[in-house]
């Protein structure tokens, strides 16, 4: 386990404002869907959907008093196709994006919080979806040499400004300019590194963190 440090803890208090808002907009998109729709199948996996959120929501609220009151993050190996897929279950993504998810090996398993990890992929993947106006690819893929992860996500849209990336402004409007001072913060918490790079066209976000593939042991 990682104790946190007093500023990464104010980070993460801030961002995580940010991040339930995000769980409570999907979660009333997926009630909304699941009401006007006649579908049982339909309204069962919009249901299903919002339940997830709302979990995700009470975690995340319990996971912050524990912090708080001087608690360590969980660093327990956790499937990375599970983060990213409760990472994907925090987003609202239309019907016309495309996700490509790539992980080798597929049993890879890294050492995070289970939930404080997956608000990390929901931000990135929310940005890529914005960038692209919900027409692109976003592009997430999880890679291990043994001893670290890399995991990446990426998009196909016009690119970021670099210079205001962590900077907690935003060009959006009503956006709190939050989620990616977020993702920093939580990167760094789980000892890791995160850096974006400008791609043509399109964006890429880079995570290395401490691995543990049942592959490699």
């Amino acid at each position: 386990m990682s104790r946190i440090r007093p500023e990464v803890a104010a980070a993460l208090a801030a961002g995580s404002l940010h991040e339930l808002r995000n769980l409570l907009a999907v979660t009333a998109s997926a009630l909304f869907l699941a009401k006007k729709n006649d579908d049982p199948e339909h309204r069962a996996k919009q249901m299903d959907r919002a339940e997830r959120n709302v979990r995700a929501a009470q975690d995340l609220v319990q996971r912050l008093f524990d912090v708080a009151r001087g608690g360590e993050l969980e660093a327990d190996p956790v499937a990375a196709r599970r983060l990213i897929d409760d990472g994907l279950a925090g987003v609202a993504v239309p019907d016309e994006a495309v996700i490509d998810i790539d992980v080798v090996p597929a049993e890879l398993e890294i050492a995070v919080d289970p939930v404080l990890f997956p608000p990390v992929i929901a931000n990135l993947v929310q940005n890529a979806v914005q960038a692209t106006e919900g027409r692109g690819t976003v592009r997430l893929t999880a890679r291990s040499d043994g001893s670290s992860a890399t995991v990446v996500v990426e998009d196909n849209g016009p690119g970021l400004e670099e210079a205001r990336l962590w900077s907690g402004e935003t060009t959006k409007e009503g956006g709190a300019g939050l989620g990616l001072l977020l993702v920093k913060a939580l990167v760094e918490a789980h000892r890791g590194a995160v850096r974006y790079e400008r791609l043509a066209p399109g964006s890429r976000f880079v995570i290395t963190l401490p691995a543990r593939s049942p592959l490699t042991q």
